[in-house]
């Protein structure tokens, strides 16, 4: 054998002896590998089981601290418990009842159906004919009881001068949109109103929903308590014709209250009684287009006989909302009905 060549032959065989051993060793190490592994991940599952017991029973004897409530916001009430009503509405979840939108500024709350609105403090809406008619006179420099006689005289009995001061004094007091506006009802018509009846009891047609005729600022008749003070400031003393919605005497009587709408159509009453001519020119003077020839206690200079500020309003639709009062001669009132804006609902008032 030549030189080395015993000692390649060992190293041969040994090599080959190796590559058929190795697989059958791997084999067997693997297999111990895997269940070490196997072994291991159990062990740190329990592990971490194992702490996670032990900080719970930890953070179990550890005492808590609350969160504090958040402040309530400027403007919104505290709720029982002390919390506020936008926390409770967060906590409520989904499907509670959301806060209703904020009110505007100067806007007021809503009220259920048949909640007084216009009560006599709700007539004082604004400053009355008293107060207008001074800063009028004082501007101009003239003497109030004069004008007072003046405006509560029959124009035809005036001098055109005397027109001129009184016509332009009452131009000056006007009804504006949203102010409540008042009307004596008789108590046929009243009943007709609240029934919602299309036919008066005298066999006249008849509109529940509609209003018309002389009509008044409340402001000016906000003073006026009983039957017989509307009686005398309003001039309803019909001399016995029959027409007056409050007869002398009366226990009660009914006023019809609403709150003037931009189509409110409402003219002062100029005119003269019982002269068309004379009428005319009255109204020429105001710088109106119509007077009117109405009949006594009718004044023509835009204020009735007991020298309130009245105008004459064109038919038309009442604003949801109007209600009828009834007034009794101890200076009580209560309301007697609502229109809802389609029709007339009683009250046990």
């Amino acid at each position: 054998m030549a030189a080395g060549g015993e000692e390649k032959a060992v190293f041969e065989g040994l090599r080959a002896d190796a590559e058929k051993s190795l697989p059958k060793i791997a084999e067997k190490h693997a297999e111990l590998v895997d269940a070490a592994v196997e072994k291991g991940t159990r062990n740190l599952a329990d592990h971490a089981a194992n702490e996670s017991e032990l900080a719970e029973s930890f953070r179990s004897t550890m005492p808590r601290e609350e969160t504090p409530p958040a402040p309530t916001p400027p403007g919104l009430p505290e709720e029982a418990g002390g919390g506020s009503r936008i926390a409770d509405a967060l906590d409520s979840g989904p499907g509670s009842d959301p806060l209703p939108d904020p009110l505007p500024d100067g806007a007021p709350a809503a009220l259920d159906p048949g909640t007084p609105r216009l009560g006599r403090d709700a007539l004082r809406d604004s400053p009355d004919f008293d107060t207008q008619i001074d800063q009028e006179l004082n501007a101009r420099g003239l003497d109030r009881a004069e004008h007072d006689r003046l405006r509560t005289t029959p124009t035809n009995d005036l001098t055109d001068e005397q027109i001129q001061q009184v016509v332009d004094v009452r131009n000056t007091i006007t009804i504006s949109d949203g102010q409540v506006v008042t009307k004596v009802l008789g108590e046929d018509v009243a009943k007709s109103y609240m029934e919602n009846a299309e036919v008066l009891p005298n066999g006249r047609e008849f509109d529940p929903t509609q209003f018309g005729g002389s009509v008044a600022r409340g402001t000016d008749t906000a003073g006026l308590t009983t039957p017989a003070e509307l009686r005398d400031a309003l001039a309803l003393d019909d001399k016995g014709a029959g027409w007056t919605p409050v007869p002398e005497g009366a226990s009660g009587a009914y006023q019809l209250r609403l709150r003037a709408s931009e189509k409110l159509k409402a003219a002062i009453t100029f005119g003269a009684v019982d002269d068309p001519a004379a009428a005319q020119h009255v109204a020429d003077l105001a710088g109106v287009s119509i007077g009117r020839p109405w009949q006594d206690p009718f004044t023509g200079t835009g204020y009735t006989g007991g020298g309130i500020p009245e105008w004459e309003a064109a038919r038309g639709s009442l604003p949801e909302e109007s209600e009828i009062w009834y007034m009794t001669s101890d200076g009580r009132e209560s309301l007697a009905a609502y229109f809802d804006g389609e029709r007339w609902i009683k009250t046990n008032g």
